[in-house]
């Protein structure tokens, strides 16, 4: 991801001459890598077929409800800005642009690729003979057993922290802003971790006291794990990794003052989108008494 350095100088400019990057220069900061956008337009391909199928044959907003498909297109719309333009580039150069990518992709794609119902909408691009296979293959023991274990509120929590903690380890984090092939595996991990925590937290959490308890717990620790690290980073004197120092010294600009923008990032748009998402659940938890003595949000 170095690479977005040189995207973005100007290209009759040395490299103590060149400055940091203006508005001007965002235009160039697209990246079309096929193993990031083939992926994204085959989901996007599946999920939009899937759907309607499913309201041609039910009507529209049934099965799947409309803001659930609103959900999807601004999960894609998410990943885009992350991973297309103009994060992706950005990020090579600016620790703060790396660290919107992480937001974006774990507190805003995540949480709408789990509210937009993508299995039961995706399930009806299939043919008859193939959903019906992959309905029954769902139901087998094995993968009921997989899934029920993956989707433990405890494991979901130390997924999700260990990769928070783990791909910001400076060793690793450089290693990813160097590397396409780290980064875009960092990426998969901040991405698949994230699902999985919000799917417990916002899914599987729903069907009792006991798991709305468990969904709260997880965002608010959750919360408290983004604050931490956003803090340690917007207080470092220094800068923690040293690729984005080099970038700075290329660019001409404060590396320090850099890394502390991606702290707060971190620190209160992160925090703050996990704290309204327990507080919202703990609303529904306190309500649920007087709708159903089980469920919440049903």
């Amino acid at each position: 991801m170095i690479v977005g350095v040189a995207a973005l100088l100007p290209a009759s400019a040395h490299a103590h001459e060149a400055g940091a990057p203006g508005a001007s220069d965002l235009w160039r900061a697209y990246s079309l890598d096929m193993y990031v956008t083939v992926p994204m337009l085959l989901a996007a391909a599946i999920y939009a077929t899937g759907l309607w199928r499913l309201w041609r044959r039910a009507g529209r907003g049934r099965g799947v409800e409309t803001w659930r498909a609103a959900c999807f297109a601004g999960a894609m719309f998410a990943l885009g800005l992350a991973l297309i333009w103009p994060f992706d580039v950005l990020g090579g150069v600016f620790l703060s642009a790396h660290m919107v990518q992480h937001v974006l992709l774990t507190t805003v794609a995540a949480p709408l690729l789990v509210l937009s119902a993508p299995i039961a909408a995706s399930l009806w691009a299939l043919p008859p003979a193939a959903r019906r296979l992959a309905g029954g293959v769902a139901r087998t023991g094995g993968i009921r057993r997989g899934w029920h274990y993956l989707t433990l509120p405890l494991f979901a929590w130390a997924f999700y922290a260990t990769s928070l903690w783990l791909w910001h380890m400076p060793r690793l984090y450089e290693a990813a802003a160097r590397d396409d092939l780290v980064h875009a595996l960092e990426h998969v991990c901040f991405l698949t971790s994230a699902l999985v925590l919000w799917w417990t937290a916002l899914l599987s959490a729903r069907t009792s006291a006991l798991g709305a308890s468990a969904g709260i717990f997880l965002l608010f620790t959750t919360a408290l794990q983004d604050g931490l690290l956003g803090a340690l980073l917007a207080f470092a004197p220094r800068p923690l990794y040293g690729v984005y120092a080099e970038a700075a010294h290329l660019l001409g600009h404060d590396p320090v003052a850099d890394q502390q923008v991606a702290g707060i990032i971190m620190w209160i748009f992160g925090g703050l989108v996990y704290l309204t998402a327990a507080l919202g659940l703990t609303w529904r938890f306190l309500l649920a008494p007087a709708r159903s003595p089980l469920r919440v949000g049903s």
